[in-house]
């Protein structure tokens, strides 16, 4: 508030995590004066509260879309029960995003896996895991777009090419870009969902398709780095979400994506390198075969430059990691 508001300019804010997401939504009373943040019912603290993935399947099932059946175990401290009606395999995740690791996402094989993990979690205090069916997975897919109320701009699906590892479980690596009006069977649901929760602000849905049925995973109520792929292909969500922020203007309609695009997060790519899921030639395939960079491009040489800086200095470093392990 000190370094950076302005009274006689209210500025936009774009949390990029939950954990932003959440703190904005925090501490929104004494923010709202000053900027513009993604809310939830203009009500300050409903964001948060719409980030359990319990909350979002349920309303997600009253909209008529298809979920994986679900059960909610609370883990406290070194204390858990197991029902004996669950099936295996099985799904884990937290309830509630915020404040736990990726490491809670996991397949669990058998009942000795699954208490392995809640044991694991137990050992952090209380938490709530989701505990789902198991599904095969065929595709993966993002779905980027900007809620202004009731109204919801979704103008492409992404389905997500490779996925990263790691610290970025799950997180689209590579992905093309799939025009939203091939899907529009699905389409008008899901718009209908995410109206339901009164957003102002950008968010992405995650959704996984099993044998020929699409089935909705959970709700991001903020901006994800995907996102960049949509905006590649033609269509500018932040930018129509800081268009209504600043002049409140509803875009009437918007334009259509170029339909297959393929683009590369090249920073969750370097990342994996350097954590030694993919080796330098993988690497340097895997950002060379997309049609767009997140990172590198002509309109903006500068970060370019600097990015490239950053990939010599981990490669150098990995190269070095390498040899100490070998000795």
């Amino acid at each position: 508030m000190d370094e950076f508001s302005d009274k006689n300019i209210k500025q936009v804010i774009i949390p990029t995590d939950d954990f932003a997401a959440s703190t904005l939504d925090e501490f929104a009373p004494e923010l709202l004066p000053y900027y513009y943040i993604p809310i939830v019912k203009d009500t300050p603290g409903e964001l948060t509260k719409c980030m359990d993935k319990g909350l979002q399947k349920s309303v997600a099932e009253r909209c008529g879309l298809n979920v994986a059946k679900a059960r909610t175990i609370i883990v406290s401290e070194n204390e858990y029960d197991i029902p004996e009606d669950i099936e295996y395999p099985c799904f884990t995740k937290p309830q509630m995003t915020k404040g736990s690791p990726k490491t809670f996402i996991r397949k669990c094989d058998s009942e000795d896996e699954l208490r392995n993990l809640l044991t694991e979690v137990s050992k952090r205090g209380k938490c709530k895991i989701l505990i789902e069916q198991y599904l095969p997975i065929d595709k993966e897919y993002v779905v980027p777009g900007c809620c202004l109320g009731d109204n919801v701009y979704i103008p492409a699906f992404i389905e997500k090419k490779r996925i990263g590892c790691g610290k970025h479980k799950g997180v689209t690596a590579s992905g093309k870009v799939i025009d939203a009006k091939s899907m529009e069977a699905i389409l008008e649901k899901f718009k209908n969902f995410v109206a339901e929760f009164k957003l102002f602000g950008l968010f992405d849905l995650e959704l996984i398709e099993s044998n020929g049925i699409i089935y909705f995973s959970e709700l991001n109520l903020r901006n994800g780095a995907a996102g960049f792929g949509v905006t590649s292909a033609g269509v500018n969500l932040p930018g129509i979400y800081i268009e209504y922020c600043l002049n409140g203007k509803i875009p009437s309609k918007i334009n259509s994506v170029k339909d297959g695009l393929t683009f590369v997060n090249e920073k969750v790519e370097l990342d994996d390198y350097y954590a030694g899921y993919i080796s330098w030639m993988q690497y340097k395939s895997n950002v060379n075969k997309e049609e767009v960079r997140f990172i590198v491009n002509n309109d903006d040489p500068v970060s370019g430059k600097v990015f490239n800086a950053f990939v010599r200095k981990q490669r150098i470093k990995r190269i070095i990691k390498n040899i100490l392990r070998r000795r």
